[in-house]
């Protein structure tokens, strides 16, 4: 029964400091988007575009947070012509990710950070569907990056950083990798 006590307390304690120096941020970033999708046969394409995200993370000690995140990916617009009849659609992508993010400081001001996790990612169908609405395909997929974060206060923060995804099109798994910059406010 000592011992239980013990233990207990001890545990305690590890909980109490792991709480005391968890953190929570939120943030947002712009930035552009760059799709791999390879368009042929007279099919013009737009695969790179503009975007935002907006996240929020909670970390636990100085090393390892846990990241949610909303990304509006842009939209991808491709264009054809054929015989003197021009068709084109566009598809706005969205993507609700959440990830582990380990962090190591780099200098007093400068922290570096990975990210791996799953993204929901919402393509819209460019064609109609029977009743006149777009349709939309949502599909489960890995999320991974890279980045840096400057101090400039101990709550305000400048964050550059690199993900990549995949989507999923009509042709299969495309990458999206985006490169963007922002501001990242810790609570």
């Amino acid at each position: 029964m000592k011992h239980g006590i013990m233990l207990v307390t001890m545990l305690a304690g590890a909980l109490a400091v792991n709480v005391a120096s968890a953190q929570v941020y939120a943030g947002a970033t712009i930035g552009k988007f760059h799709w791999t999708e390879n368009c042929q046969g007279g099919v013009r394409c737009s695969n790179a575009n503009s975007g935002y995200k907006v996240f929020a993370g909670y970390t636990t000690g100085s090393v390892f947070s846990i990241e949610a995140s909303y990304a509006d990916l842009g939209k991808m617009a491709a264009s054809a012509s054929a015989n003197s009849a021009v068709g084109s659609s566009g598809e706005k992508i969205r993507s609700m990710d959440l990830a582990g993010v380990l962090r190591a400081r780099l200098g007093s001001e400068l922290m570096a950070f990975a990210k791996l996790g799953v993204a929901s990612v919402k393509t819209p169908v460019s064609s109609a569907n029977t009743n006149g609405l777009v349709s939309s395909e949502s599909s489960l997929v890995p999320v991974g990056g890279i980045g840096v974060t400057v101090n400039f206060t101990k709550e305000l923060s400048a964050r550059a950083e690199l993900e990549t995804r995949k989507v999923k099109f009509a042709g299969g798994k495309e990458s999206v990798t985006n490169v963007s910059i922002g501001m990242q406010y810790s609570f």
